[in-house]
């Protein structure tokens, strides 16, 4: 995971960003990852069973992962569940 992918997800989880930036926090969180591991849209749609427009609706703010999604996509994506779940938990908190 990138460094600016990490810092966001900290400054998440420390709630040291402003409800304006928060919105986006979780799509920039799975984008990032995704580009990390080198993997396209198409690619990470497959290997965790959903469309391809899944995965851009949750990049661009679109549509939220669902729960029972969170561990499968960090899997695939080499990232810690809990950096989409403080994600998810900033934008409900706004």
């Amino acid at each position: 995971m990138s460094d600016a992918c990490i810092r966001r997800t900290h400054q998440v989880s420390s709630g040291s960003m402003s409800a304006t930036v928060v919105a986006p926090v979780l799509g920039s969180v799975i984008r990032s990852a995704r580009i990390d591991a080198g993997l396209t849209q198409t690619e990470l749609a497959d290997k965790v069973s959903v469309k391809q427009s899944t995965v851009s609706m949750w990049e661009s703010g679109k549509q939220r992962l669902r729960i029972h999604q969170v561990i499968p996509v960090a899997k695939v994506l080499g990232i810690d569940p809990t950096a989409l779940l403080a994600a998810v938990d900033a934008e409900t908190a706004q």
